[in-house]
């Protein structure tokens, strides 16, 4: 027979399991939801894979950051990288859309404006080309410690969108100017 002292403490440990079990397995759920990368090793991730030409996963990475609670730039720079590894992939369809909300998170990124341009003038979009090239080398010019991040573009390069854009529309004398 067990005595009164026995099944009170065999009572208490069944009820503390009876507590504490799910709390435990809810702290444990939290702490491994928390686990994953952050979304600054994310982008990471996402240029070493575009560097190593490996731009499906370059994609992949820019996609998660995306999913997780990422800052304003980082939603930037996740959808700028999204663009080059889609880019590189000839995947034009995706590009202009992301890089328009890149724009949208980022009115004053020049990057984006920039990509917008040259998604545009390869997308046969010759008026939004110019407006997002115009775009660029205005936030550009406001401000002057800027440098263009990505390839070799450059204000110049803006430019010659401009003028290729001008040229496609038929518009040679506004070509000729650029």
């Amino acid at each position: 027979l067990l005595d009164y002292r026995e099944v009170s403490q065999m009572f208490y440990k069944v009820r503390f399991l009876d507590c504490a079990f799910p709390s435990v397995l809810i702290m444990a759920a939290l702490i491994i939801s928390g686990c994953g990368p952050e979304p600054g090793e994310l982008i990471t991730e996402g240029w070493e894979s575009y560097e190593d030409e490996d731009y499906d996963s370059a994609a992949a990475s820019f996609r998660k950051v995306l999913k997780e609670d990422p800052t304003p730039e980082e939603i930037v720079e996740a959808y700028l990288g999204l663009v080059w590894a889609y880019g590189r992939n000839a995947n034009l369809e995706e590009c202009i859309p992301n890089l328009e909300k890149a724009v949208a998170e980022d009115p004053s990124n020049v990057n984006a404006f920039a990509g917008l341009a040259y998604a545009c003038l390869a997308g046969d979009r010759y008026d939004q080309a110019i407006v997002s090239a115009n775009r660029a080398l205005a936030v550009s010019a406001s401000q002057p410690e800027h440098t263009f991040a990505y390839g070799n573009v450059t204000a110049m390069s803006m430019h010659l969108v401009l003028a290729e854009s001008y040229y496609y529309k038929g518009d040679l004398e506004k070509a000729h100017q650029e």
